[in-house]
């Protein structure tokens, strides 16, 4: 059965679950803070809500595991410059009756934020959102109830939209902010975001949530309609639209909305459909959950939302509003639960699977894609349910409102006659037709982390030539229909040699943002290995410092004997944006004279390694830091001084960790 009847409680009701890259097969953690029930505050006034979720043994960690001491519920998340899990806002205060502010049916949003340290299952708090800048002394502005995130291609996260707290003026939060995790801060963007439009016939444009996508130029894309032209001052023209970061003006493409209005608020998702190197990265988003799931290629002559392929006939008449889309490490897209009607609710419980119809032996989109419908899972997921592609290869399901309906999430509630929970809090795994295959392939080796547009090594338990294609999947994070964070990128496999694979990275941010992926290994039945390995796609760097750059004869004479002297520490190797069990051993180093390259005699000339050092010592298995290496440099004779009466200069150049950096020192 492809609902392979794992069930778990997973204690929670997982309003919000993101897959980081713990354990030996990874943890899926899990918070809902107030769970959609004001009343459930613990005496401290806190909501202790969050679990652990072991992939490999369906455990549920909870004793020991903190929370945030906000209230995260609502909050919208993404993964930050180095990987962990960055939380902004939440629920600061549930709406109450002659609310003289107009804040009527929103609840008031927060700016606290928070960072997951996964390799401790700890939270830390980060830097809160800005206050409104025209409110600079009231301290309940600002804040973001249903904001949206997204990391950028330089690692930052911009948060957009979402409610503020009781005394901000706006009714939305519509000046934009991005966190900068280096100087832990949030930064305006510079520009607001404009008017809200108002009700019509498409509902209420509530921008909550918006679905949002970095696009290899750097930009961003926004599915989710936006105001990004204006009629008058009341009311917008919406458009799913590109955004620049930089000046913070809406840009082409400026598109017609998807034509079905559940496309136009927060209750379906959207998907940006593989990456692919064969085709410059060219983009694709995919748009379901309503009736017709609409599909956008920004690579078209004249880019539109078109209707796929059509849904099979059993669930083609059948909305699927607060479903999840989860993209395979098969390229195709998983959609797994929603109701056809909310409140009282009529599940869909079938997983529905979208083939975008790529040509894998050719690496380009074909013509034709189209609907599958596969088993039903057990539980309705209604809103407020999540699910996320896990390293196995298996799609965790979890959450949901039972009638989307608020309060006690153990408490009881009537469906047509039968008595069930308020909230849903199991666990299920659905489990693509994939998993039944036997002797897929075994990844043997792969790097912990991988820098933009280097070429890596990954072993295999087989020869290379079984596989036909190599994919990362970024760690997903979800809640409320959305997951900016998952991006399914193609690799170029450089070369096969027995059972090794030569790789190369993505090779730039904007095609793949910083931080954990999957990797994953592809046969040529188009089968996935069994169990991907976590990368860490990384902006890194090096640098050498000379601490004593020139070095004249009569130093050296002075200091030994014979022309034997040791200059201790002289020079150091910095790396920077590693974790500290990411970098181990010392740089290889080679010493060529500056004019000839010809290599000096280590017999005459030498580096000697001085150690390692780190800004925290033991580092922190989640937290990257520049670690250093000092080196004395020895002189054994005066023999490179021979030859020359003025100057001459020597090159050092230093390679670990796929890194390589060069500096010149000078002998007189």
């Amino acid at each position: 059965m492809p609902w392979n009847g794992t069930i778990v409680d997973s204690q929670i009701l997982a309003i919000h679950a993101a897959l980081v890259p713990s354990g030996n097969a990874g943890e899926v953690v899990l918070f809902g803070g107030d769970e959609h029930w004001s009343a459930q505050a613990e005496p401290d006034g806190n909501f202790h809500k969050t679990r652990v979720y072991d992939v490999e043994t369906h455990a549920i960690v909870s004793a020991s595991v903190p929370s945030p001491d906000s209230d995260v519920f609502c909050s919208h998340h993404a993964f930050a410059a180095d990987g962990r899990l960055l939380i902004g806002g939440g629920t600061q205060k549930w709406p109450e009756s002659g609310d003289a502010h107009a804040h009527g049916l929103d609840f008031l949003g927060h700016r606290r934020c928070w960072l997951y340290n996964f390799a401790q299952r700890t939270w830390v708090e980060a830097a809160s959102f800005n206050r409104n800048p025209d409110q600079p002394d009231e301290p309940h502005c600002g804040g973001r109830w249903y904001p949206g995130l997204v990391t950028l291609g330089s690692g930052e996260v911009a948060a957009f939209f979402g409610h503020p707290d009781q005394e901000d003026f706006r009714h939305r939060n519509n000046l934009p902010e991005r966190y900068n995790q280096g100087g832990n801060v949030w930064n305006f963007m510079p520009k607001i975001m404009g008017s809200y439009g108002t009700p019509d016939s498409g509902g209420r444009r509530f921008l909550f949530f918006p679905r949002t996508f970095v696009l290899p130029n750097g930009n961003l894309f926004f599915a989710t309609p936006m105001p990004a032209e204006f009629t008058d001052s009341t009311e917008g023209n919406f458009f799913s639209t590109g955004y620049d970061p930089v000046s913070g003006d809406y840009v082409a493409p400026k598109l017609a909305p998807p034509p079905d209005g559940g496309y136009l608020d927060w209750s379906r998702p959207a998907v940006l459909l593989p990456l692919l190197p064969s085709e410059d990265y060219r983009v694709r988003i995919l748009f379901c959950g309503d009736v017709t799931p609409r599909r956008l290629d920004l690579g078209a002559a004249s880019p539109a939302w078109t209707a796929t392929g059509p849904r099979d006939a059993s669930v083609s008449a059948r909305t699927r509003q607060y479903s999840n889309a989860v993209i395979l490490p098969t390229g195709e897209v998983c959609l797994t639960g929603g109701v056809n009607n909310v409140d009282p609710e009529d599940p869909v419980n079938q997983a529905e699977i979208y083939n975008p119809g790529i040509n894998w032996n050719t690496g380009a989109y074909g013509p034709t894609d189209s609907w599958a419908v596969k088993e039903a899972g057990v539980n309705t997921r209604n809103y407020h349910s999540v699910s996320l592609l896990l390293p196995n290869g298996k799609v965790w399901v979890a959450g949901g409102d039972t009638n989307a309906q608020s309060g006690d999430p153990d408490g009881d509630v009537v469906v047509g006659g039968v008595t069930k929970k308020r909230g849903i809090k199991k666990i299920e795994l659905y489990e693509p037709d994939y998993i039944a295959t036997a002797n897929r392939i075994q990844i043997n080796d792969a790097p912990r982390f991988v820098a933009y547009g280097s070429n890596f090594e990954v072993g295999i338990d087989r020869a290379a030539t079984a596989v036909k294609r190599v994919a990362l999947i970024r760690a997903g994070s979800a809640t409320h229909s959305t997951n900016n964070d998952q991006r399914y990128v193609g690799l170029t496999i450089a070369s096969r040699d027995g059972n090794t694979l030569q790789l190369v990275a993505p090779p730039n941010g904007n095609i793949a943002p910083p931080g954990y992926y999957m990797l994953w290994v592809i046969d040529n039945a188009d089968k996935p290995c069994q169990l991907a390995r976590f990368v860490r796609l990384a902006n890194v760097g090096c640098t050498v410092i000379t601490d004593h750059s020139t070095f004249s004869r009569e130093e050296v004479e002075a200091l030994g004997g014979g022309g034997q002297a040791t200059i201790n520490n002289a020079i150091y190797v910095q790396f920077d944006g590693f974790i500290n069990t990411e970098l181990t051993g010392t740089p290889s180093f080679s010493v060529r004279w500056a004019d000839t390259n010809a290599t000096i005699p280590d017999t005459d000339f030498t580096l000697v390694s001085a150690g390692r050092l780190l800004e925290v010592n033991p580092g922190f298995a989640d937290i990257p830091q520049r670690i250093t290496y000092p080196f004395h440099v020895r002189f054994r004779n005066l023999n490179v001084y021979a030859g020359f009466t003025d100057t001459r200069r020597i090159n050092l150049t230093f390679t670990l960790g796929g890194q390589t950096c060069s500096q010149t020192i000078e002998l007189t």
